[in-house]
This record gives structure tokens, sequence and C-alpha cells, in this order.
């Protein structure tokens, strides 16, 4: 009963983690289609770090191995510890790497510098020397549980009461020590951490560790697929050495003798996440056990004939042999195919079994009608038509791109008109207008067919203003823009964008990104498009900047006319009025930051001056303060004027951005009459403030002065320490203040 709560926990947990990152994910790519950077403006969140242990807890975790790793505290430290010493093995081995690469005319410098840089050298390969004898002390404790039977707490009770249970028991029931650490969660962690910090610091104890390790998933038929046991044996595949990858794969191939001995392996999560991490880790090998267990056959990619022969013959060997497990030499159906590739667990091993040479050949099994009637067999389909590296030459990948294309192509037939506007099946047609690039001199030819295939010039047109649809157009758009001939992406501009529409679309939510993404063209002198879009915009320019899909449209615009352009048209708005509402706008906001990045020197001194009298507004105005951060940057003036009003603004929401562009433009004696004057006078008041906390969190992680200075104080004095540590907003200072001096941000 517990078990069965906590997977169903688990997967409550997994299935939040998902929808949680999928959300995430959705908003990062919007606010990267509108430009906005948000991570780097945020605070950075302050970890509390565990402390290593010291010499003395050292030589207790070691003394008492197999209890403390299945404990969650010395778990813990001991995992912490290794994660250490490996970091610290991987960056002497960088800097070692760096220093031999340094020319020999340092062999010119006085005896006494080489001799102190040889202490100091020996000095610091004491830490990488001393974390590998930690770690090989912890291998040895770990190989000591290999053969030590565990103690069973029933059987303890069982001999005290004088029963004699065990007595006839057979050896090959007990339980030893390692398999007890590999199925407890803290002794899995111990185990998989240890395997990863052997490896980094590539010592000889891991081979040594990772053989003991199999051989007990090989004594015990039931540790592979326990749900904590099987997370050491990913780990085995990941960090091991070829030789235990290709022991893990033959313990996967002992269970995979029949037709319901696959499914099983693919279909179950707790050995899923092993065969996944064989394909990357060990993917050739791996791959070709699938391509038999599956029945398919994986395509000769070798360029010697016979190479070709021998595999063939090894191949055909091993098919046979397989055969002979099975019943009666069964091959697995389509249908059977169909249903693991719509497995939750089975279908992303599936997914990593596309990036090897099996993907043609999947292909041809799958019919792509059943795959689009699935969410997971859609996103199949759609990672199927990605092309990736397995293919290294050119030639190799543009036969392959042409290859994929047609056969998909021809077996759509009239269907592909409705998949650009389904909501899922309209990835796959722009997964395959992605192959067209990489065609070479046949993409022209096949980007008509493909719009033939869409409708032609009615049919595009009317996928503009469709949700979906609309981004099977900006893949068509991309990749015209992409190929040699300029006569492309021009006629499917023409069939885009005409005088009768083009108003219509730069105000539509969907029309304008198909206008934003042909904004290159009004760089060509011979295209009619990009002279249409260039007159549209200029003559509606003061209606487009306060809308929320014109601004976009104005900004992308700008962005093609480059920096002469922009300056041009700066320079008229800074005579006039709209220049300051457009700053307080929150669409034309984006337009007037814009401009700041791309005009030349002399017209951004123009603007600053134009907005000078208006910067304290502007620096707590939600949408003006990002115009006062981009003039900060340019003016003294304004510098000045911010500096004055420091506290009054650090006070106010929202003004912890402007205030570090401030202090980042001041030099050092600047920085320094700022952090005496201004803000250690007023350290409690800032600290305890609801936004003053946030400018002096923001400040300490931006500014190593600002930091400095607040360490000193609160070191200094426990009693402002003490305060601050028991106020809501001060203790988050405090916080950060005690974070180690390499862990701050740079």
């Amino acid at each position: 009963m517990g078990k069965k709560a906590e997977f169903a926990r688990s997967r409550f947990k997994e299935a939040r983690q998902k929808r949680e990152e999928r959300m995430q994910r959705s908003r990062a790519e919007r606010d990267r289609r509108h430009g906005i950077d948000k991570l780097a403006r945020k605070i950075d969140k302050v970890v509390v770090q565990r402390p290593l242990p010291n010499e003395a807890q050292q030589a207790l975790l070691l003394a008492q191995f197999a209890q403390a790793c299945r404990l969650v505290a010395p778990s813990t430290d001991m995992c912490i510890l290794m994660r250490h010493y490996a970091k610290v093995a991987e960056a002497a081995e960088q800097k070692s790497e760096s220093t031999t690469m340094v020319t020999a005319s340092a062999s010119s410098s006085k005896s006494t510098t080489r001799k102190r840089k040889r202490d100091e050298a020996e000095e610091e390969e004491e830490a990488p020397a001393a974390g590998a004898a930690f770690l090989d002390t912890v291998a040895d404790a770990l190989l000591r549980t290999q053969n030590a039977p565990a103690v069973i707490e029933e059987a303890a009770v069982s001999a005290k009461d004088g029963e004699n249970a065990l007595g006839d028991d057979d050896d090959d029931d007990t339980v030893t020590v390692l398999q007890d650490i590999l199925q407890d969660d803290s002794g899995r962690r111990v185990v998989a951490t240890l395997l990863a910090s052997l490896n980094a610091v590539r010592s000889s104890k891991c081979e040594a560790v990772a053989k003991a390790v199999l051989e007990q998933f090989e004594e015990n038929e039931h540790l592979p697929q326990h749900h904590v046991a099987c997370r050491v044996m990913s780990a085995l595949a990941q960090f091991g050495s070829d030789a235990t990858r290709q022991g893990v794969l033959n313990l996967l191939r002992q269970r995979s003798t029949t037709i319901e001995g696959v499914e099983r392996l693919l279909s179950d999560r707790h050995t899923a996440g092993t065969i996944e991490q064989l394909l990357k880790s060990y993917g050739p090998e791996t791959a070709a056990w699938l391509c038999e267990v599956l029945s398919l056959s994986t395509p000769v990619t070798s360029s010697s004939a016979a190479e070709a022969g021998g595999r063939k013959k090894k191949a055909a060997k091993q098919r046979g042999a397989a055969a002979e497990e099975t019943a009666s030499g069964e091959r697995i159906t389509t249908e059977k195919l169909m249903e693991l590739v719509n497995g939750p667990v089975s279908g992303q091993v599936l997914l990593q079994l596309l990036r090897t040479d099996a993907r043609r050949e999947l292909l041809k099994r799958l019919p792509i009608v059943e795959l689009l009637r699935s969410k997971r067999g859609t996103a199949f389909l759609t990672q199927l038509l990605t092309l990736t590296a397995s293919v290294a030459s050119s030639e190799g990948r543009e036969a392959e791109a042409v290859a994929l294309f047609s056969d998909v192509l021809e077996r759509l037939g009239s269907d592909l008109g409705e998949m650009a506007i389904d909501k899922r099946a309209n990835f796959v047609v722009q997964a395959l207008i992605q192959l067209l690039p990489v065609m070479g001199p046949q993409s022209t030819k096949q980007l008509e067919r493909l719009e033939l295939g869409l409708g032609g010039a009615a049919g595009i047109s009317a996928l503009v203003t469709h949700g979906n649809g609309v981004h099977v157009v900006l893949s068509l758009i991309d990749a015209a823009l992409t190929l040699s001939s300029e006569s492309a992406v021009e006629g499917l501009a023409e069939q885009l964008v005409t005088r009768h529409n083009v108003t219509d679309l730069l105000y539509h939510k969907h029309g304008s990104l198909v206008v934003r993404r042909l904004m290159p063209l009004i760089s060509r002198k011979a295209s009619k498009v990009g002279r249409l879009l260039q007159g549209m915009v200029e003559q509606d320019f003061s209606n487009l900047v306060y809308t929320e899909a014109g601004n976009l449209v104005v900004t992308a615009y700008l962005t093609a006319l480059g920096k002469s352009g922009a300056s041009l048209l700066a320079q008229k708005l800074a005579g006039g009025e709209e220049l300051l509402s457009m700053c307080r706008s929150p669409y034309a906001s984006h337009v007037v930051f814009t401009l700041f990045e791309l005009v030349d020197p002399t017209t951004h001194t123009l603007l600053c001056n134009a907005l000078k009298a208006h910067v304290l507004p502007l620096s707590t105005h939600v949408n003006g303060r990002f115009i006062v951060e981009k003039m900060i940057a340019a003016s003294r003036d304004v510098r000045e004027s911010v500096s004055r009003q420091f506290l009054p603004l650090a006070q106010e929401r929202g003004t912890q951005h402007v205030l570090c562009a401030l202090l980042a433009r001041m030099d050092a004696r600047g920085k320094q009459v700022c952090v005496e004057k201004t803000i250690m006078p007023n350290l409690t008041a800032l600290a305890t403030h609801q936004c003053g906390s946030i400018v002096l969190q923001k400040l300490m992680q931006a500014e190593p002065t600002v930091l400095s200075a607040v360490q000193q104080r609160l070191s200094a004095n426990s009693l402002v320490r003490s305060d601050l540590a028991q106020n809501f907003f001060g203790k988050f200072v405090v916080q950060i203040a005690q974070q180690p001096e390499q862990e701050q941000p740079q």
C-alpha cells in the first residue's frame, strides 16, 4: 500500500513539474518573440548551501559507510563532498591544460619567481590529490559491502524467539548490503554520485565499482525493474566504460527474448530510462539491438563493401539467434509498433531511436495517417522529420532530406492544407518545410510543389489569418529567405501581401507576424513588396506605434532600416512633443527603446536632450523607466539628475534596474561616494523597506562594492545584523551577504 502511494505521489509530482515546465517554456518563447528578457532582470535566487563536512565528520562517514549512505542527512553530506572534490579535480585539470599552452617565454623569469610558483603549484595540487584519495576510500568502502549480508529485522526477531527459520535457506536468497543500498533512495544517490565523481576524476576505481554494482543486477533479477535501483543502472550506462555499458545491454537483451518481453522493457518506466541513456552513451550497439528486437533493418552507412558484407552477415546471425530464442520467429506487428509509439514511456525511447539510422525504416513501417490521430504520434512524426547530426556529409543530408520530403508529401496527398490549420499537425508541416534549405539545388522546385499542396495562392493567403496556419506561413517565409534565389521569397511575398490587404495585415494579430517576417525585403531595391511595406508603415506610423501588433511591426521596420534610416526617423521625433507620450505608452515605448539601440551617437544625444527634463517622472513610470536606463548609459547629465534623487527613487517600486544601471556607469570614485554617503548611512531604512530592500538586493548582486560594504557593516555591528535578520525584507539582504565569495554572481 505504501509503495503504491509512493508511485502515485511521484506520478502526480512528475505531471505537475512537466506542466509547469511546459508553461514556463511557452512564456519564455513568447517573451523571446517580443524581445523581452525577463530572466536577466530578476533577483538571483539565494540558496543557503550546506557546509562541507570537516575531517572528523569525514572519518565518521567512512567508518560507518553502510549505515551513513542509507540515512538522509549523512548521505547528503557524502554526496556534497564527492561533488565538491569532483569539481575541484575538473578545475585543476582545466587549469593544467591551460598552463601547458603557455609559451616558453616564461622560462626566462627569475629563479625565485619560479620557486614561488612551484610552491604554489604544489599547494594547489594537494586539494585534487586529497579529493581523489577520499573518493578512492569511499569506493573501497562500497566494495566491502558487495558480499556482506544485510541484517534483516524480521530474521533477528525470529532468532530472539528461538526460531531457526533461516537455517535451511539457500545462499542465493541472501540480500547483500550493496543490494540493500541500491534499493534505498539515499543509497542510490550515493552510488550514482560516486560513479559520476570517479568518472570526473578519471579514477581507476570507477571500473571496479561499476563492475561490482553490475554484478548485483545480474544476481538479483528484480533489481533492474526496482523503482529506485533502476536509476543506478542508468548511472552505469552514463558513467561506466564501454564494457560496463555492454554488460547492461546484455542484461537487457536477456529479458527481451520474446515480443512480450520487448514490450515490457520499453513500456516499463524503470527500464526505459536505462535504454534511453544507453542510446545516448552507447548509441550504435543499442540501436542495433532495438532494431533487431523491433524487426527493423538499419541501413548500412559504411563506405567499405567488405565491412558492409561483414555487418550484414553479423546482423543475419543475430537475427537467426533471436529467432531461435523466440517461440516461432515472431515479428512485431505494425499495431504493436504503433502502441509503443503512443505509449507515454516507450514513445520516449523510440524518439531517441530516431537519432540513429533507423529513421527511414520506422517511417516505412508506421502509417502516417494513424500517427496524426494522436498527440504523441504527431510529435513522433515531427521529430522523425527533423534531421540530426547523424549524417556527417552535406551530400548525405541533402539526399536524406529529399527522400524524407518526397516520401511524406506523397503519402499525405491532399491532407496538407487541413494539417496546416490543425493544432498539432501544423508542426508536422513546419518540420516538412524546414527540410527545404537542406535540399540544395532542388529546394526551389520542392518549394513550388509544397505551395501547390497547401492550395496555391488562395490556400496560403487563407492561412495568414488563422492562429495555427500562420506559423506554417512563417516557416515558409523563413525557408524562402534562406534560399539563394531571390525570386522564391518575392513570389511568395506577392501571394501574401497585396495593396488590398496590407492595411488589414498591419493591424491583425496574426497578419502582423507575416509582415514582420517580410521586413528584410525593404532593403532589396527590386522588391515590390518591400517598397509597398515601407510606404504603408511610414504613412501610418503615428497610429501603428500605439497598437499591440503595430508597435512590433514598427520595431521590425526600424531594425530593417538600419542605423542611418532609424537615425533620420529619430531626429524627426526629437523635434516634436510626441516622443514623451510614446515613452509613457505601453506599446510605443518599445519603439523608443529600439531607437536608442539603433541610432548613431549624435542622434542618441539629441534624444537624451529632448527627454532630459522628464527623467525623474519617467524613472518611476512603469514604461518610461526602461527608456531612462538607455539614457543613463549615454548622458552624464541624466546620471547626475538620478544620483541626486537616489534615496527617493530607491523607495519607489520598480526602480532597481534604473539604479543598477546608474552604478554600472559610474567610475570607481563615483561608486565609492554613492556607497559611503547615500547607501550605507541609510542601510537599515533601505533594507527594511518593501521597495528599498529589492533595490539593495539587486545592487548587492550586481556591484561588488555595495556587497563588500554591506558585509563589513553587518560583521562589525551585530545589532544591525540581528535587526535585519528578524525583519521580513531585511532577512534577504542578510542571506545575500552570507553567501560564500565563490558563489556570488559575477
